[in-house]
């Protein structure tokens, strides 16, 4: 499976490879402005700790899954491999649980594993194969910079606009991302014609 074969290679966070199929070209591409990891406020925090009682009545493993995952970050916050692993415990154990798809908190989670393997937008196939954020802005906006990172950014623009037809939330966020990130890439184009220009002199 492809969260199984990522499970070594992503204990890091450097990628020998990224993108939609296509590799990081070497170039002047531009840079994004806004990594879509900064929209990870501590809104997934869970309440309880491995063991501990949380009040949820187990009806939302979820929040023990969270748990888990941030009591590793407190108690080691230098053992990343670590954390890397239970973030692919919690998507594996969680991905075949329709309510959780456009669960901000799992989306958020599935984001942070995408973004400590080699290959993130492998990742992010995958979980839209599964149906994972659909209707959640942030797994758009992330996609998107995923491929924009690469330079696809045909890609890139697809993603957006997929994810603005399917009515992702908040619709605020991926508007704005996408007027950023179309804003980048006129600058780019801009800047490129005028490298092209003045070396034909």
């Amino acid at each position: 499976e492809l969260l199984q074969e990522q499970k070594e290679e992503g204990r890091g966070r450097e990628r020998s490879g990224a993108g939609e199929g296509t590799g990081k070209r070497e170039g002047a591409g531009p840079t994004p402005a806004a990594n879509p990891l900064d929209l990870l406020a501590p809104a997934d925090r869970a309440p309880c700790a491995p063991g501990g009682a949380c009040g949820c009545g187990g009806t939302d493993p979820l929040i023990h899954w969270l748990g888990y995952v941030r009591s590793h970050r407190d108690a080691r916050p230098s053992d990343s491999g670590g954390e890397f692993l239970l973030l692919e415990r919690t998507v594996r154990a969680l991905a075949p649980f329709p309510r959780y798809r456009d669960d901000v908190r799992f989306v958020r989670a599935c984001v942070l594993y995408a973004d400590r393997t080699s290959a993130p937008g492998d990742v992010f196939r995958f979980l839209h194969g599964e149906g994972i954020g659909s209707r959640t802005a942030l797994f758009w906006v992330a996609w998107a910079w995923v491929a924009e990172k690469a330079d696809d950014f045909k890609f890139a623009e697809k993603v957006f606009l997929k994810g603005i037809r399917k009515g992702a939330r908040p619709a605020r966020l991926l508007e704005e991302r996408h007027k950023q990130f179309q804003r980048r890439m006129s600058r780019h184009w801009l800047n490129n014609t005028s490298l092209a220009e003045a070396s034909i002199g």
